[in-house]
């Protein structure tokens, strides 16, 4: 099963429905400030959305969209993506930064890590945050995953945490 609820969301696959909340998110700078991607342009977070799109459609795991149970809105992502320099899935969220400070991202990265255990390819995962975004290091550190390299691609701050979901 791929879409599931956590106390207070709805995780499922992203959809094309999703294109104006996925833009938003991506496209805002307070929303992208703790990130190494920095601010998407509207065409580059399309094209985001639509390899999330692809990746669901080759594989049973992949980024989740986030939906308040209570008002059905559009809280973010969080889930399992491809990255150029990794050869495995990393896992990634991004939150509006209106549902910040609720404790939804602890509780959605903790979900998708539950899930990817039970998947039976997915051994490991790495995260990425920079140091800088202490909240995020902190929330990958509280669900688990270890800080095990500094400045990732010889990107300065640039934090790499692993967890083991199997063995």
């Amino acid at each position: 099963m791929s879409e599931f609820y956590t106390d207070r969301m709805f995780m499922r696959p992203f959809s094309e429905a999703d294109e104006a909340d996925f833009v938003d998110l991506k496209t805002h700078p307070e929303n992208m400030a703790g990130t190494n991607a920095g601010v998407l342009g509207s065409d580059a977070a399309l094209d985001l959305l639509n390899a999330y799109l692809r990746h669901w459609q080759q594989s049973a795991i992949g980024m989740w969209a986030l939906i308040d149970i209570e008002t059905e809105s559009f809280i973010g992502e969080c889930g399992f993506a491809r990255r150029s320099r990794f050869d495995g899935l990393t896992l990634r969220y991004t939150l509006d930064r209106h549902w910040w400070g609720r404790g939804l991202a602890p509780e959605s990265v903790k979900a998708a890590l539950a899930f990817g255990k039970q998947h039976e390819t997915l051994e490991e995962v790495s995260a990425l945050a920079m140091d800088s975004n202490t909240r995020s290091c902190r929330i990958l550190e509280q669900a688990g995953m270890i800080h095990v390299e500094d400045d990732f691609s010889k990107t300065p701050g640039f934090r790499r945490y692993l967890i083991r979901l199997k063995g």
